[in-house]
């Protein structure tokens, strides 16, 4: 079984190196490191240079999605089993990649789904669930229960975040890459829900323990954010309606009507600058969305 870590990373040069370290430092040994570079102009790229067991991929910064699409795509040419994947702000624990593969033999044992994904338990540096890691769960596969798997520490799950995801090379070559049009926000969820729609298992690993080393614990609301991020405001709007008509056509109508009235209800009722600024991408990223 071959296994390479991909990790996206842009202008966060110390995170890089502490993730790094921990991928070195994994008790299951890793066959590959792929980092992603996305043009960081903080000395990232020259020291990734100083690191001869690296494989170092530079471009343009094209987001997460971009990153994450070049990184999954580079080992899965080069015939790896499992592609871990994670942003460079994840700080694995030192068996956290064991745990996840230890979870498989007995999997594929018993179960006639192929597995799509496994993923991780995301703590904040209180040890408290990661707000913006949470997976969504999944209650059943066809008549069986979410629970169904019988095996410590495993639950069935319906999407996840790039923040310790590990792709079946099986699902890739059926399903594809990540969507780099996404570029950021909603890419991961995007990917994860694609491979669980199709009927590949998603399973969420409980005692497989990753840091992410965000300033805060919080559940982006990128509309009330003091310094709003045009640009992660446009897509995760963007993103957030293509995926609820992708995989959420019951509430599809729904994010229509919230994009519609709801989210300029917060933009000129509870933000005290940026209005129209924000205004205009909302409903620029509401038309945009029918075409990704």
């Amino acid at each position: 079984m071959k296994i390479a870590a991909v990790v996206v990373t842009y202008n966060r040069l110390s995170l890089l190196k502490e993730c790094i370290q921990a991928l070195r430092a994994q008790t299951y040994p890793l066959d590959k490191i792929i980092v992603v570079n996305n043009s960081s102009t903080d000395g990232t790229l020259e020291w990734l240079l100083q690191q001869p067991d690296l494989d170092v991929v530079t471009q343009e910064n094209s987001g997460s999605a971009g990153g994450q699409y070049t990184g999954i795509k580079k080992a899965y040419d080069e015939a790896f089993d499992w592609i871990w994947c994670m942003d460079d702000d994840t700080i694995p624990s030192s068996d956290a990649l064991l745990k996840l593969i230890d979870k498989i033999p007995p999997i594929e044992k018993h179960v006639e789904f192929e597995i799509g994904f496994l993923c991780s338990k995301v703590i904040w540096i209180d040890s408290t669930p990661h707000q913006m890691n949470i997976p969504a769960m999944r209650s059943s596969i066809g008549s069986l229960p979410f629970n169904f798997l019988n095996v410590d520490n495993v639950l069935l799950c319906e999407s996840a975040s790039f923040v310790s995801i590990i792709f079946n090379r099986k699902a890739i070559s059926k399903l594809g890459f990540p969507n780099k049009d996404y570029v950021i926000w909603g890419d991961d969820v995007e990917y994860s829900n694609r491979m669980t729609q199709n009927r590949y298992l998603g399973v969420y690993v409980n005692d497989s323990i990753v840091l992410h080393k965000t300033t805060k614990n919080k559940n982006a609301e990128i509309i009330l954010e003091d310094e709003v991020n045009y640009v992660k405001f446009y897509y995760g709007v963007r993103n957030t309606i293509s995926n609820f008509r992708k995989y959420r056509k019951k509430f599809y109508f729904l994010m229509i009507l919230k994009t519609l009235f709801y989210n300029p209800y917060l933009i000129l009722f509870k933000r005290k600058n940026k209005r129209l600024k924000l205004l205009f991408l909302n409903m620029k990223a509401l038309f945009a969305s029918i075409n990704v």
